[in-house]
């Protein structure tokens, strides 16, 4: 367990009082992976099992400072970013970040609905696409963000080779939001047929799923792990955690 707890994760995401999702669900995948975090916050939000209370961004000039302190801390294996909110941080973000392998959950609301994502910082997410080693959006991220770069395309592979066309290395479709009894997750590579990764659906609401899964592939890349076999593994320990709670 020494020798893995030297493998640090960046993690770039707001904070949830309620503690269901956000940094401290980030957090809690490491913990459990038996990875080191460290953290750079994003935006503070207000909010209960129910709903979005409040969201209060960070000034882009404080995120920077803290990803460059972070940095200074010793190496980093990689980086998963979560909630980012406005064009501003998605810039001081891209402009701190060195080239590491960096996992992008697409945060764009809350499980309830609350907007963590204005209009501008969905573009600049977009045009960070080239930075990232593996985009986690779930179903209706995934619509949002093709439909934001052209016409509908109609098909979950049609939209996911779109992302991968604007310069994300891999796509993990989740299949969360879906109605299939099983839960399957697609990953989408360049050139390749889609990999499914399947768990039985879990039969009831939840919350801070996909700030898990994209933490937990985060911390077995920075293990050494292959992404096919990262994503697996993750989505296992996913379903371990959430079945047992």
């Amino acid at each position: 367990m020494s020798g893995q707890r030297s493998k640090s994760v960046l993690l770039i995401g707001g904070m949830d009082s309620s503690g269901g999702a956000g940094l401290l669900r980030d957090a809690q995948a490491l913990e459990q992976a038996g990875c080191h975090a460290r953290v750079a916050v994003t935006a503070v939000t207000a909010q209960t099992n129910r709903g979005l209370l409040a969201s209060q961004p960070m000034a882009p000039e404080m995120v920077a400072a803290q990803i460059r302190a972070a940095l200074a801390c010793g190496p980093i294996r990689a980086v998963k970013i979560g909630m980012l909110g406005t064009a501003s941080i998605v810039a001081a973000v891209a402009e701190e970040l060195p080239d590491l392998p960096i996992i992008l959950d697409p945060v764009m609301a809350t499980s309830s609905g609350g907007a963590l994502l204005d209009y501008a910082g969905l573009s600049a997410m977009i045009a960070f696409l080239p930075r990232v080693l593996l985009l986690t959006p779930n179903l209706p991220e995934l619509a949002v963000i093709a439909a934001h770069l052209g016409p509908e395309t109609g098909t979950i592979e049609a939209s996911a080779r779109k992302l991968l066309a604007h310069g994300a290395q891999h796509v993990l479709v989740k299949g969360g939001h879906a109605e299939e009894i099983a839960a399957t997750d697609l990953l989408f590579s360049a050139d390749a047929q889609p990999v499914p990764f399947t768990a039985p659906r879990i039969p009831k609401s939840l919350r801070g799923t996909g700030c898990y899964l994209a933490s937990a592939i985060a911390a077995r890349l920075a293990q050494g792990a292959p992404i096919e076999t990262a994503c697996a593994e993750a989505k296992a320990a996913l379903h371990s955690l959430f079945t047992e709670s």
